[in-house]
């Protein structure tokens, strides 16, 4: 196989979009650090912006959840930092054939991308994770292929890129109330808001659903969602609009689906509520 027929085959018919022009961002940080943070914030919105068409009816669809969970599963034995194996993930787009070594090699490329040296698996370490379908000499061959795919553009941006992001700005506030009891300074409910705010960046990265929107919109819509997880209220504030950039409105489709898709999943009873039409009807 040529180099261009092995590109052709891991490109799996998907075709890029170029998404509209990012939000207008203003962050509540002061002087300097508003600049610095303002520009990470603008190059991310910039990088997220090549990425491919969603579309259902790609192949890999059905069989993404199990690949995306074994993906995680072999980064956890790894003892991989969280956020490489969300990368990894975010790149799977499988070919028709050998997918278990193509989401090896996302994960081990991602690795040497991401990770520090010393962090960086071997290539016996991913052998055995293979279980003996692939030799070493497979897994290099499929990397350098999956590289070419990849044109070696190998930045991947994903909502917990996002998520952590903006929770470094601690999206909680004074007049917050839960149980309209205003919220005192507490590390416990900043620990828990950021656990549950992690937990479903995972949830969507592994739901394809979500890779219709924008990383920067599902991780916005997971800021409110974890608001209202807590109970705290009110779930939108006009500081997470300056935070983000993103108005209410803007995320309301996707707030409805974070929501539902955790509901689902999680076993949590929505005691018969009705998704609203805004996020600023919370």
């Amino acid at each position: 196989m040529t180099s261009h027929e092995a590109a052709m085959e891991l490109a799996c018919d998907e075709e890029m979009a170029e998404l509209p022009s990012p939000p207008t961002v203003y962050l509540p940080l002061d002087d300097a650090e508003l600049d610095l943070a303002d520009d990470w914030y603008t190059t991310m919105l910039h990088q997220e912006r090549q990425r491919p068409v969603f579309n259902p009816a790609f192949h890999y669809v059905q069989t993404r959840r199990v690949l995306a969970d074994w993906t995680r599963d072999v980064g956890e034995a790894l003892n991989m930092e969280k956020w490489i194996v969300h990368a990894a993930i975010a790149g799977e787009k499988p070919p028709q054939a050998k997918l278990q070594l193509y989401c090896l090699c996302c994960l081990y490329i991602a690795a040497k991308y991401f990770a520090l040296d010393a962090d960086i698996p071997s290539l016996d370490e991913m052998h055995v994770f293979a279980h003996g379908l692939y030799s070493t000499d497979d897994i290099k061959v499929y990397e350098g292929r999956l590289l070419e795919a990849l044109h070696w553009s190998l930045t991947a941006l994903h909502p917990l890129h996002f998520v952590r992001f903006f929770v470094a700005t601690t999206p909680l506030y004074n007049d917050d109330q839960i149980h309209h009891l205003r919220i005192e300074s507490s590390d416990e409910i900043w620990r828990r808001y950021q656990q549950h705010v992690e937990f479903l960046a995972e949830m969507c990265l592994l739901e394809y659903g979500f890779q219709q929107y924008p990383p920067s919109v599902v991780a916005t819509a997971i800021l409110a969602v974890g608001r209202r997880i807590m109970s705290i209220i009110p779930v939108w504030r006009e500081e997470m609009e300056a935070l983000t950039g993103y108005p209410g409105d803007a995320i309301k489709d996707c707030y409805n689906h974070v929501w539902s898709h955790y509901v689902t999943h999680s076993g949590v009873k929505s005691n018969g509520e009705t998704s609203p039409n805004a996020v600023s009807d919370l």
